[in-house]
This record gives C-alpha cells, structure tokens and sequence, in this order.
C-alpha cells in the first residue's frame, strides 16, 4: 500500500535555494516593514494597500487583542526569523517525512510534529518562502494578499499565535507533540450496511447554539478531498484559520479517498467562533479561556470529506443522487472510518456532528444525519459513545430530528437503511411542484 503522507520540498531541500533563503533571512530585521520586503521577495506579489498584510496593524477586529506593532517588530519577528533560520536543524533532509517524524504500519500512518518544528515551518509559510504546488499549499500567500475580512482575521490570529508561543507567557511546551493520523479502511472491514444488526446508539444529545469544537468529544472537519486553509468562511477554512497549527498539514496530506480519513490530536486552539460564511469570533476573554484550555486537555479532529452535490439541477434529482446505493455506501464508509477513530481514545467517547456534507457541499440535511447516526452505531458495540448533534440555531430542524430520534431509537441500523431506500422511492415517484418535497425526517410521520 502506497504511503499517504508525501512531503513538499522544504527551502533547505536545494542547497543552492536555501543559500539565497538564508542569506535573505539573515539580513537585519527591525521593522514591520523589513518583513515586508521579505515576503514580497518570496512571494513574487505586490501586494494592494487593503490587503491583510498591509493592513495587519492598520485594521482592528473588535473581538480580537490589539495587535502592538512596536511589541512584534522588536521582539516576535526577529525571533521569528530566528526560528526560520533553524530549519536545516529541525529537517535536515529537506522533508517534513523522516524516521524521527514518520510512523507506517498497515492500514495506518502517523506523523509527529514538536511545536518548534510546527512554528519553523509556519514561520516558513509565512514568509512565502516554499512555493505552492498542484497538491500542496506551501504558504499564506492567499492570506497576505486577500483583501476578505476572513482573511485578515485568519492572519491576525496567527500572529497571535506566534506572539504566545516566542514570548511563552502562556507556558507552552515546545517539545509537546501533535500528532496527524491517517487511517483506510479494507474492504473487509467494511460492514453490509443493508444487513447489520447492531443496535442504533440512543444517547443522543442535541446543542442549538454552540460551535462544534468542546475538549470532551471528537470533533468533525467537514474536509474538501483535500484538506486545508483557505481565505473565505467555510466549516474547513474557519476551523484552519482559528487554530494555525493545522496549516501545516498542507504540506504534507494527500487527497483522501473514499475509505479514508484522518486524525488530528493535539493541536492548539487560539481562538472560538460562531457561525459560518459571515461568522464572528468569540470576545476578548473567551480566546485566553480557549488557549489555557488547549494546554490542559486533548483535542482531537477527524476530517472527513463528503459527496458534492452542488451541481445537481433540482431538488429532485439531487435527493435521488443522494439516495442511491452508491452514494449512501460512500457517505457510510466514510463517516464509518472517521467515527472509528473513537475506538482510539479511552477518555473522549462524544462524538459532535454538524452539517457534515451539506451547506456548500449540497448535501441533505435530515439524510446526512441518518447517515452520521447508522455510522456511529456501528462502531457503538460497548454501548459507551454519545452523539452531540449540533443545530446551530435552526429550531425546526431540531425539532424534526428530535422527533425522529424518538421514533427510531430502539430500532436497527439495518432498519434505517431500509427507511432510506423507502424514502428513495418516495421521492423517484414524486411529480407535484419541488417545494412540497417533505424532508425524510418529516415524511417518515405521514406513512
């Protein structure tokens, strides 16, 4: 089996590049300014005056700390330069995938990164000097030059970031690790959905405001194939932006495939937000909370990619795309993978589950969450996880599922996918107008 996991060229990869990299980085940095005439070296980019990096210590977000320019040109871009520097020393061989960083067994593969070797290489991204590649995101290049508010939010919470962890007025362990999972499935691990008789899990839990993202349960990238940051506002983007750390992952994950997944543990929150597309950070006092948060319990992420259905024409055929064999089984297999990962962890056995797959991805909201409930209680065989649905202020959509759950929570996940055929079939012999189409979780109550 192929490996998962393939590095980017790191700077120091080409000793003629890196001589040109460190002979830059070794000038004199005593100005915001000098940072600046760094990156746009690197980056090849004129930057306009209301990009995010023109504008980092011009603009002000409400919610976020000031940021001090006098404080960061003095003491955290020097240090950070410094840290740059280090690179040959932390990946001598120009690559993020060695023996000390590397893990490879059969079906599984790890990576560890010490948080000095994570701000090496952020500090690396930052600068823009690693090129961006088809697969691969080598810098913040998209950051810097965007003029979207989410954008320069996502850079001002780096450079928070960076700010905690070179001053290190919040303790930060420097040889702490994060590590980075991936996980596939064998076909003989799959189950048969059509036949299983296991029963659903029926400790089930429903949040109407919060963001998924607690320290006590598993949370759900809702990934592209590819995971990774971006400068808008979507689930995945927002989740990259608001904790740095995992940008990394760009420089080395590969697009998934549709039995696979991958963990994250351990990565650092900077800060807490709510809602998406146009979403807010959370106040002043929250983001200190998160972060001490973050130094005393253990994260884990799971990013799994769903289905896109975007592109469907109409409602109609969209729900029959959705509900067709093929496309049930991928949904159930991946989020059978990603929820297995649960198996990992003794202490956290919530798992919090959203609108994986819908929103910009198409996908139906009442079958996404049928599909989320067989796959976790397939895993559920010690009767030992909860779910957290989360609703995200959306009353009638939670009021449906609660009814739902009620219905059916004695019942088989064969059971439930029986329903979902049924529904299929409801929906292939429909002919009135669209908008009379009843949602599954409402239609089951009229058969």
């Amino acid at each position: 089996m192929e490996a998962f996991f393939s590095s980017i060229d790191l700077p120091n990869y080409d000793p003629d590049n890196w001589e040109i990299t460190f002979s830059m980085l070794s000038r004199p940095c005593k100005s915001f300014n000098d940072i600046k005439k760094l990156i746009i070296f690197f980056s090849s980019i004129d930057y306009t005056s209301e990009s995010s990096l023109l504008t980092l210590f011009s603009e002000n977000n409400e919610n976020l700390p000031k940021l001090d320019q006098k404080h960061y040109e003095e003491i955290v871009f020097p240090e950070l330069v410094n840290i740059a520097l280090e690179l040959p020393k932390h990946f001598p061989c120009g690559k993020i995938i060695s023996n000390d960083t590397h893990e490879k067994t059969e079906g599984f593969e790890k990576i560890f990164l010490t948080r000095r070797k994570i701000i090496c290489l952020l500090s690396h991204m930052f600068l823009c000097t690693m090129s961006d590649k088809k697969t691969h995101l080598g810098s913040f290049k998209e950051w810097n030059s965007s003029e979207l508010p989410s954008a320069k939010l996502y850079l001002k919470v780096l450079m928070i970031y960076f700010n905690r962890i070179i001053t290190n007025n919040y303790e930060v362990d420097m040889n702490d690790e994060m590590v980075i999972c991936h996980k596939s499935l064998s076909d003989e691990m799959i189950p048969i959905w059509a036949n299983s008789n296991i029963s659903l899990i029926n400790s089930i839990k429903t949040n109407t405001s919060d963001i998924p993202g607690k320290f006590d349960e598993i949370e759900i990238d809702p990934s592209n194939k590819l995971i990774g940051f971006g400068k808008s506002g979507t689930a995945e983007e927002i989740l990259f932006g608001c904790s740095p750390e995992l940008c990394v992952l760009t420089l080395f994950c590969n697009s998934m495939s549709n039995k696979e997944t991958i963990l994250i543990k351990n990565v650092k929150k900077v800060i807490q937000h709510s809602g998406y597309g146009p979403f807010k950070v959370k106040y002043k006092h929250e983001i200190e909370n998160w972060w001490k948060l973050s130094n005393q319990k253990v994260r884990c992420i799971i990013a799994m990619d769903a289905s896109e259905f975007d592109h469907i024409d109409s409602l109609k055929n969209s729900l029959i795309l959705q509900l067709q064999d093929n496309s049930l089984i991928r949904e159930l297999n991946k989020a059978y993978c990603g929820f297995s990962w649960n198996q990992n962890f003794k202490n956290i056995k919530d798992i919090g589950i959203g609108f994986w797959g819908c929103g910009t991805f198409g996908g139906d909201k009442d079958i996404k969450f049928v599909i989320q409930w067989i796959a976790a209680s397939q895993i559920n065989t010690n009767n030992n996880m909860k779910l957290i649905i989360y609703t995200f202020n959306n009353i009638d959509y939670k009021q449906r599922i609660i009814r739902f759950i009620e219905k059916y929570k004695n019942s088989l996940v064969k059971d439930l996918w029986k329903l979902l055929k049924n529904y299929e079939n409801y929906i292939i012999n429909f002919n009135d107008n669209e908008e009379q189409i009843l949602s599954l979780c409402t239609w089951v109550f009229k058969i």
